[in-house]
């Protein structure tokens, strides 16, 4: 279900990526799949999602996880699109005057539009041109993004193949992927649950909003 709601919100991205680029060429062949197919809206979550992603990845950097050869090429793909979109600008006009405006700052401006002005947007509002020179490798990780996330929908053909998925750490939604979600999102704290043999429990500490940190851990005996 993860995967199936990432890809559904990469793809409004990867449209508005396609449309800037057809503006840049000529800017009436931004609107007809703007308007029909995606919302600045949509691009705007797709955005985040890769933020999300991102910061998540560098919280399990941290805490030193080993990764999977899927999951490493997933997060060499997620870093990748957020160094651009951390980058990239779009050129506004105002007052006459050409402003560089942050693209995630511009979309989520233009988020709420209603989706027939999207097209008319994208085509007066382009990616400024060392935006526009490196958006082509980024546009190239969205699409397969977009394809390896479709493809963790997809069951294996064969019984076998299905058990080994099962076996392996998932590509997206491991546990890893849980614990650093909840530290970031939660600003939890991790902590370690020894047990009577001496093996200790990986756990995360949510504080509720009520509550201080610096009074639980006063009340904590493990601190």
């Amino acid at each position: 279900e993860m995967s199936k709601q990432f890809a559904h919100h990469l793809e409004h991205l990867q449209a508005y990526f396609e449309a800037a680029k057809r503006a840049a060429g000529s800017p009436s062949l931004a609107y007809p799949r703007m308007g029909a197919s995606v919302s600045l809206e949509g691009a705007m979550i797709g955005c985040m999602v890769i933020q999300g992603l991102a910061k998540n990845f560098r919280m399990q950097e941290k805490d030193e996880v080993k990764w999977t050869k899927e999951q490493e090429r997933l997060r060499s793909l997620i870093l990748g699109v957020d160094e651009f979109l951390q980058e990239a600008k779009v050129c506004e006009r105002r007052s006459d005057m050409e402003v560089h405006t942050k693209l995630t700052d511009w979309l989520q401006r233009m988020s709420h539009c209603m989706p027939y002005a999207a097209g008319n947007l994208v085509a007066n509002v382009p990616f400024t041109s060392d935006t526009q020179l490196s958006s082509e490798h980024c546009e190239e990780r969205l699409r397969e993004l977009t394809h390896l996330f479709e493809s963790l929908q997809q069951s294996e053909e064969s019984c076998l193949r299905n058990t080994q998925r099962f076996l392996k750490s998932p590509t997206v939604g491991s546990l890893n992927q849980l614990r650093a979600e909840l530290l970031v999102r939660y600003n939890g704290d991790q902590q370690w649950i020894c047990k009577s043999n001496g093996q200790k429990l990986d756990g995360v500490l949510i504080y509720s909003r009520c509550c201080d940190k610096d009074e639980v851990a006063q009340l904590n005996p493990h601190n």
